[in-house]
């Protein structure tokens, strides 16, 4: 398995990003620092664009190694994560805490989510057999702000990609518990056959 964090992304729509061999990436030049930086930002292709195109050769080296070996990928399907790197985390929360700015925070989550879709779908054509949805500062936000802006696009996410196989993050499993308990059914994400699909209820 390895792993694409959200900075691949955020560093192939046009974020300043530093790499040190020990800690992680870090975003230093946001390419959001207005609302209106919002509009202007475009998904490129993955298969093109420097650095999401070396995952997809290193997925595709990683399928050749080991053929007929399931291989996993985590693509990143977590836009407000991406929203966090484009932003700056202190900018991306005051403008979800701000009912004004709200609508431009939608707008630049929807705009995440294609950038997820697009490299997720470049990796399974790459021979990734699987992704994981996870989080990305969870805790920063209350649960119903997680269900405005994270759970319905977690959903979104897979539903062009309905042979992919998706693992669930133990924070999105447990939210969906959460939502399913409240509304008295099974909503949201849902578990199907032997390996977690999501889809929309």
């Amino acid at each position: 398995m390895h792993e694409n964090g959200v900075h691949a992304e955020a560093e192939a729509m046009g974020c300043g990003v530093r790499y040190q061999s020990h800690i992680a990436p870090h975003v230093e030049h946001p390419i959001v620092t207005t609302l209106a930086d919002i509009d202007r930002l475009r998904v490129p292709d993955p298969e093109t664009t420097f650095p999401l195109n070396e995952l997809l050769k290193a997925t595709v080296s990683s399928s050749a190694k080991r053929p007929g070996v399931p291989s996993s990928t985590a693509v990143p399907i977590r836009a407000r994560g991406a929203g966090l790197a484009l932003c700056g985390p202190e900018r991306f929360l005051t403008w979800v805490g701000e009912p004004e700015s709200r609508p431009a925070v939608h707008r630049l989550l929807d705009i995440c989510s294609r950038m997820n879709i697009a490299l997720g779908e470049a990796q399974i054509r790459a021979g990734a057999h699987s992704s994981t949805i996870g989080l990305a500062g969870h805790s920063l936000i209350s649960p119903a702000t997680f269900d405005e802006l994270e759970l319905p696009r977690a959903g979104r996410s897979v539903q062009p990609a309905a042979a992919w196989r998706i693992r669930l993050g133990p924070c999105v499993r447990q939210r969906n518990r959460d939502v399913a308990q409240s509304h008295g059914h099974q909503g949201g994400l849902h578990r199907v056959g032997s390996f977690d699909r999501s889809r929309v209820l």
